[in-house]
This record gives structure tokens, sequence and C-alpha cells, in this order.
């Protein structure tokens, strides 16, 4: 695929596409043989993972759709975007992020690194304890935060839904 818009614009209709046949032709089309995605809270290795990954994070939120976020940049092999993760079309987003892509010779996804910058606050956490420019916390021990219920599963900020249905115990963090 020569044109990187175009690509990010079937990657995002990919992780809209509900009908598994087609979505699975899809992953297909874009990603190379033993492509890869990894986010925060997701790791998918191959096609079938990858696939798999896809309709979890629908699964998670039926009826949400993806849209991209801003304008794509690329250089060399690369390629970086923006995208939101909405209740409907026009909707102010539940999730952004931005994925960096990396693409094979011939322009098919060898690998996309997402991020996620705009998560919601899942109601059962503890909030993040502010912390001071040296990352300690003030008035909360660092340890009192890293042993609170599910720590194990969370970076320094909230873990997202958006993947967390695809994080079971074979895949990821």
């Amino acid at each position: 695929m020569s044109d990187v818009n175009e690509l990010v614009n079937q990657y995002i209709a990919t992780w809209n596409e509900t009908d598994p046949a087609a979505r699975r032709a899809a992953v297909d089309r874009l990603w190379a043989e033993g492509g890869t995605y990894v986010d925060p809270l997701a790791a998918a290795e191959g096609r079938q993972e990858i696939d798999a990954t896809i309709a979890a994070v629908q699964n998670q939120f039926p009826g949400f759709v993806f849209r991209p976020g801003g304008l794509v940049d690329a250089h060399h092999n690369l390629v970086r975007f923006t995208w939101q993760l909405a209740p409907a079309a026009g909707a102010e987003s539940l999730v952004d992020g931005f994925d960096v892509a990396v693409l094979t010779e011939d322009g098919h996804l060898r690998d996309v690194h997402g991020f996620l910058d705009k998560v919601p606050t899942p109601l059962n956490l503890p909030p993040h304890p502010p912390r001071d420019r040296a990352g300690q916390g003030a008035g909360c021990s660092r340890t009192s935060w890293d042993s609170a219920p599910g720590a194990a599963n969370r970076s320094r900020r909230a873990p997202s839904p958006v993947t967390a249905a695809a994080s079971g115990p074979d895949r990821g963090p």
C-alpha cells in the first residue's frame, strides 16, 4: 500500500468491522504474516490474535465506533496517527489514543504500537496519588499505591477497559 492515509483509514475500518469473516479478511489484507499489535493492556502476535483482540474490544464496547483523530504523520517505514473511540459518530469520545505502525517494504502492517491518552477511570480503583518531580507520592507512599487492589495489572495511570477484555491470562499485562 503506497498511500498511508488510505492504510490508516482501512486500519480504523477494521476496528469497526463487526462481521467476523469480513474483519478477518481485512486483518489478513492489512497485516503482514506474523504482525503484532501491542498497547498498555494487550499484546497480540499474528493475525489470529490481532483479530481476536479487535473482537474483544468490540464486545467490551458494543455499538462504539473508532474514528481518526487528526492528521497522519509518516516517514520511512513508520506511520503515526491518532484515533478516538466514541459511542456514536459525532459524539464525545470515551477513549483517545495514538498508534505508531511499522510497515513492511510492501506497505503492510508489521507492528502496531498503541498508546492510550484519554481513558475512563474505573470506579473500583483508588485515585492515583499526586507525584512530586522526583516521582514520589505526596502524602502517600509509593508502596501503598503499588499494593492497591489490581496494582499488578495496571500501569502508573488507570488502565483502559478498551483492551482489558483482550488481555487475558495468556495475553500481555
